[in-house]
């Protein structure tokens, strides 16, 4: 049988101190060490957990980037994805990934989302940069990537088919083929 959650003021009240008592025991502030145990109890007869996004709501970082991609269902996607993950995991933060099936209003809505989780930064990868694009990266305190297009006005990265495209051509005309298949 599932237990109630149990809030941080129930623990107070159960342990017979403040609120503010078990925040300063859960932010390793200072405590009496004969009210910690009494709260450590409480705690473990209750199996509480801090919930991780309350606690962003008042940490300066969180470690955790979100991402808003239009689908993860092909080739390139999936593999840009993973690369993104696999690099941010190993600088210790923890990717959350909305995909959108290439809507821009959920998109639009993503980004507002991850705002709202004050997440550490937001990648973006887009399919088109519209005005409400610009106004929310420009008016976001978060950090905003946009990847896969071109966005003057802020930090983005994008991938450059044609000169792509015409590198393996020449690589392949030097080498003196010429018959190639695509």
């Amino acid at each position: 049988m599932k237990h109630k959650r149990i809030t941080m003021k129930e623990i107070a009240e159960e342990a017979g101190v403040a609120k503010s008592t078990v925040s300063r025991y859960f932010n390793n502030g200072y405590v009496k060490e004969e009210t910690r145990e009494r709260i450590r109890k409480v705690i473990e007869a209750h199996d509480y957990e801090p919930s991780a996004a309350a606690s962003n709501l008042k940490a300066k970082e969180t470690k955790t980037i979100g991402i808003v991609a239009p689908t993860i269902n092909s080739n390139t996607s999936s593999r840009l994805l993973t690369s993104i993950n696999n690099y941010l995991k190993e600088k210790g933060y923890t990717v959350i990934l909305i995909d959108t099936d290439h809507d821009i209003n959920d998109e639009i809505r993503s980004i507002e989302y991850f705002e709202s989780m004050r997440v550490d930064g937001i990648i973006l990868v887009a399919t088109n940069i519209n005005l409400i694009h610009q106004k929310l990266v420009h008016e976001s305190d978060i950090p905003i990537l946009i990847v896969a297009q071109h966005f003057k006005n802020g930090i983005s990265i994008i991938y450059d088919d044609y000169r792509a495209g015409y590198a393996a051509g020449q690589y392949a005309a030097e080498k003196g083929h010429d018959n190639v298949l695509y």
